[in-house]
């Protein structure tokens, strides 16, 4: 009862970066950055990807640590079924300096997780201007209805699909507008300025109380 506590909400480290990727129409160019674990539900995505028409060009590469061998061997086993217009690809894990020049390259993060109290790779890819195909277990469920991606039920698969081929279709200029309404969501949700004062605020009133404990 005589300890005071503050708090102060997640924030990222990185500034908004414009995306540099272009899009043609019929073209998708797909990454994960995660954990390689089953909370984080690449199988899922793996098996979405056999339902996108095959009239689309579909790469998809994947960025994390090897965290389960026998989670990745059960990924592996999918990715030798997919059909021969969907390229899968693990590449390896990112540091944190690299993590926006690589991703603004692609045109939207594909992370169907099973849950997420923050998501930091969800957040940096909206700050490279990448719109996200998320779950809905995630606190950014109106990217949507901010033209930022989608945030979709895990029950319904075949709307993963559906959402993947929309924006496979997505032209140059198309891809463009989403890509500025992902920047814009994040900035307005992050409130990054307020949140950097939250911190500097915290950190005084516990240097000014003399005993500290992180």
């Amino acid at each position: 009862p005589d300890v005071k506590v503050y708090l102060a909400g997640n924030v990222s480290a990185l500034p908004p970066q414009e995306n540099i990727s272009t899009k043609e129409a019929g073209h998708l160019r797909l990454f994960y950055l995660s954990r390689i674990a089953e909370v984080k539900n690449l199988h899922f995505a793996l098996e979405v990807l056999h339902h996108v028409p095959s009239h689309f060009k579909v790469e998809y590469d994947i960025y994390g640590n090897l965290e389960d061998q026998a989670y990745w061997s059960k990924c592996q086993a999918i990715i030798a079924t997919l059909p021969s217009h969907v390229k899968v690809r693990y590449v390896r894990g990112l540091k944190f300096d690299e993590v926006q020049a690589t991703i603004c390259r692609y045109h939207a993060l594909f992370l169907p997780t099973l849950n997420e109290n923050f998501g930091h790779s969800i957040v940096e890819s909206l700050l490279s201007g990448c719109p996200v195909i998320i779950s809905d277990q995630t606190p950014w469920t109106d990217v949507e209805a901010n033209n930022a991606g989608y945030a979709l039920a895990l029950n319904n698969p075949k709307k993963f699909a559906e959402s993947l081929a929309i924006f496979a279709a997505l032209d140059e200029d198309a891809f463009r507008e989403k890509s500025k309404s992902a920047t814009a969501y994040i900035n307005g949700r992050l409130h990054t300025d307020e949140m950097r004062n939250n911190y500097k605020n915290l950190f005084n009133e516990c240097i000014k109380n003399g005993s500290v404990h992180f």
